[in-house]
């Protein structure tokens, strides 16, 4: 069904000469549509497709996408990948209720490892905080 939708998206924005590289972004349908392809195929246990899907995503998101397309990634990698990705992100650029999620995967994914329990106490003090 996302294949489908995807399909209908870019045969609209190649078919029609009112659609330009601005309108076309301002839209969302297409990254919406593979975030939410990658969500589903996550909850399926079908990580490469769901790591394929959110690869698909290249260029400049909102913030709100960015934020969907790297929780998913966090949710989909691996502890040890999971952990690099979360502790690289620059959280300046978000709200605080997004702050407050990607600090819980944080404390999630420390829970996970089973070794780091300080840190983990920590990040969700952080998330509590943020919110």
């Amino acid at each position: 069904m996302f294949q489908c939708r995807f399909k209908l998206f870019d045969s609209i924005a190649t078919n029609f000469s009112w659609t330009n590289a601005s309108t076309i972004a301002s839209l969302h349908d297409s990254p919406f549509t593979c975030i939410s392809m990658g969500r589903t195929a996550r909850k399926h246990g079908l990580k490469d497709v769901a790591a394929y899907s959110l690869d698909c995503l290249q260029g400049e998101l909102d913030v709100d996408l960015a934020f969907l397309k790297l929780r998913e990634q966090v949710l989909n990698m691996s502890l040890e990948s999971s952990l690099a990705l979360v502790n690289s992100v620059n959280l300046s650029c978000f709200e605080n209720r997004q702050k407050a999620e990607i600090f819980r995967l944080k404390a999630k994914k420390y829970e996970e490892l089973g070794v780091e329990k300080a840190k983990s106490n920590q990040a969700y003090c952080h998330a509590v905080q943020s919110k």
